[in-house]
């Protein structure tokens, strides 16, 4: 396959083209390439490899740009600005609630581009007929977001640069605010947003890197067991990939730095970092001795060394049987009056129940209870038969 070239057109778009013809190209040259319909101009930016294509045949380079035509590139510029101020009044004649951006004619004018931005779809058909009853080309409108309009107009970040969407990025990449937790980074909106009032494209760059240094460590704020002495850990240094270690003496208080693999295990992490760490990564600290690990406990959670801890009494629960029987003793209280005798039953003088032997063994009915059987056949629908 011939050379593959990047080729960058008005607003940074950026297209792979393929050296068909086998022209002396360097880079920053102006070349004349092959368009859907027709031809464009555009500046060559470097060689890539066949994996920038992604599967899409490319297509060629015609020839590089003559004097004349280089000039004829300056006056179409002008002629986009023009045109741009005239979309604008024609845009609040129709009453469209969006905003033109930008505007990109062909190098053969065979084609005009306006793109836009709105909060939401806009119904533009009556718009392009007018702007092609106007220009006499072929019309497209192309909505875009805030990124790529910052990337259309161009400019320079906080950092001084150019901006990273003008260009190495070529897609936009979804930016969170965890990027910039992970980095330990002030979460102001001024300070990590762009000109296009997004977060900052370069919030991706080192994230796996810090990421992949605090996973070494334990979080700022745990006490910590380690070669240098016991302490809290102050900050990190992820460039020297160090964790500086408050260490208090009885004279003074020092940070002292220590690695990774000096650190033999956490004592005591703060509260506030419980649900974020992995405990698992830190079991050095179980090969200490057991009275090695309750000083340092008492020392960390601040409980002195004669005052042993409280012994935590649980409550024990009832059996199940325990309560099912209570249950049913309330149940029957409430049911059976001790004043009414129940049926079957006679009630002596001297105040106790006394059962009627001619009732026999027969079950007792409980009051207000349902009894069963009490329903005779044919009773739904027709009277009861005769005794």
């Amino acid at each position: 396959m011939a050379d593959l070239f990047q080729v960058e057109f008005k607003g940074s778009r950026r297209e792979v083209y393929q050296n068909t013809y086998h022209h002396s190209l360097m880079p920053n040259e102006l070349v004349m390439v092959q368009a859907d319909q027709g031809e464009d101009a555009g500046m060559l930016v470097r060689s890539v490899p066949d994996s920038f294509l992604g599967g899409r045949k490319p297509r060629s380079i015609l020839r590089p740009l003559t004097p004349e035509e280089r000039d004829q590139i300056s006056s179409l510029r002008e002629q986009e600005l023009a045109c741009k101020r005239e979309v604008v009044a024609l845009v609040r004649r129709h009453g469209l609630i969006m905003k033109i951006v930008d505007v990109e004619s062909q190098f053969d004018g065979s084609k005009m581009t306006f793109y836009f931005t709105a909060d939401h779809r806009v119904d533009f058909r009556s718009l392009v007929r007018d702007l092609a009853s106007k220009y006499r080309t072929r019309i497209e409108l192309r909505q875009i977001g805030v990124r790529d309009e910052a990337r259309r107009i161009d400019g320079y970040g906080i950092c001084g640069r150019r901006q990273c969407c003008n260009g190495h990025i070529g897609d936009f990449k979804p930016i969170t605010t965890q990027h910039a937790r992970v980095q330990d980074l002030s979460l102001n909106p001024s300070k990590i947003s762009g000109n296009c009032g997004r977060l900052l494209c370069c919030l991706r760059y080192e994230v796996d890197m810090y990421a992949g240094v605090k996973q070494q460590f334990p979080p700022i704020g745990s006490v910590v067991y380690s070669t240098v002495g016991k302490g809290v850990i102050e900050r990190i240094d992820y460039f020297r990939e160090v964790a500086h270690i408050k260490i208090t003496r009885p004279d003074d208080i020092v940070s002292v730095p220590a690695t990774a693999d000096q650190i033999k295990g956490v004592v005591h992490l703060a509260k506030d970092r419980l649900k974020m760490v992995d405990r698992q990564r830190f079991t050095a600290f179980h090969d200490l001795s057991k009275e090695e690990q309750d000083e340092l406990e008492a020392v960390a959670m601040g409980i002195p060394e004669e005052a042993p801890p409280e012994p935590i009494v649980e409550p024990v629960p009832p059996a199940e049987s325990q309560l099912t029987a209570n249950l049913f003793t309330e149940v029957a209280d409430d049911a059976e009056s001790p004043d009414e005798p129940n049926e079957g039953e006679e009630k002596s003088p001297s105040g106790e129940s006394r059962r009627d032997p001619n009732e026999g063994d027969r079950p007792r009915r409980r009051r207000g209870g349902r009894r069963r059987g009490n329903r005779r056949r044919g009773s739904r629908g027709g009277s009861s038969p005769s005794s």
